[in-house]
């Protein structure tokens, strides 16, 4: 089952509902209008989100929740951490609980990796926020991908969308990637060097990636995550859209299982297209 819910930001309580991590109304600086919070696809001892930012006109965030019934301790991680942030202390999570960490001043690059993970094995789920504000205001959500892969994908690149494209290797040792669009591979992105414990992002339009021309997908040697940021040339804030990659252990399924087998004693007809509905 696929689930999806939305959140407001800066809007009148909803009464007898608690929007978790909501802005006061009266701040001018909170972000506002709402978000599609994407269900986690399941709970996993470590996730990853391969993109935030937080700077003067950005703030981000992760909510973790564990749907467990015992405690979980929790750590944050970043790419180029500050020393002495909050996310060095581990977060204990109660049953069936969530917790805001806010991710504003905790690295000290504008943009950077996250990996959330549960210290004592206990499965968790988290979501990343990354909020436009000041002038320009929004909210995009996307759930925390569980367990990196060396193959990731998006089943295709919006026409118009001002794309880059974000890679982070949690590992240990250096990642050699590559990032193909509508199956084809840039001569910039044949072999792109990915440092350990680092991020970058990497923009289609200085790759000669035309928008619109299909799946992206982002291999490696190693795990890594990917995230593709979307925007229009107009306003930072219009189409703005965090589009994580889904690692090939989301969308291959079980080596286990079994081959699918045609009945030949079910009936079936030819099918003419364009379909149209019977009258």
């Amino acid at each position: 089952m696929i689930a999806d819910a939305v959140q407001r930001f800066g809007q009148p309580e909803v009464t007898g509902v608690e929007l978790e991590g909501a802005e006061p109304p009266t701040d001018p600086t909170a972000p506002d209008g709402r978000t599609a919070l994407p269900a986690s696809s399941r709970p996993s001892s470590t996730l990853g989100l391969a993109y935030a930012v937080a700077g003067e006109s950005t703030a981000a965030w992760v909510s973790v929740v564990n749907p467990s019934e015992q405690p979980a301790s929790v750590a944050v991680e970043v790419t180029d951490p500050i020393a002495g942030s909050v996310l060095e202390q581990e977060i204990v999570l109660g049953p069936a609980s969530v917790e805001r960490v806010d991710l504003t001043g905790a690295s000290s690059a504008p943009e950077f990796g996250v990996t959330i993970r549960s210290t004592d094995d206990v499965p968790i789920t988290a979501t990343g926020f990354v909020a436009l504000i000041g002038d320009d205001k929004r909210v995009s959500a996307t759930a925390a991908v569980p367990e990196a892969d060396v193959a990731n994908a998006l089943p295709i690149l919006p026409a118009d969308s001002g794309a880059n494209i974000a890679l982070y290797n949690p590992g240990d040792t250096a990642a050699t990637a590559t990032v193909s669009v509508g199956g084809e591979v840039p001569d910039a992105w044949s072999s792109i060097e990915v440092p350990a414990g680092t991020m970058q992002v990497l923009s289609f339009g200085e790759a000669g990636v035309a928008d619109g021309r299909g799946p992206v997908e982002a291999r490696a040697d190693q795990p890594i995550y990917a995230t593709v940021r979307l925007a229009t040339a107009d306003s930072r804030a219009a189409g703005f859209l965090l589009a994580p990659l889904m690692p090939a252990n989301v969308w291959q399924g079980s080596a286990d299982a079994p081959v699918p087998v045609r009945d030949h004693t079910l009936d079936t007809r030819p099918v003419d297209f364009p379909v149209r509905p019977e009258q």
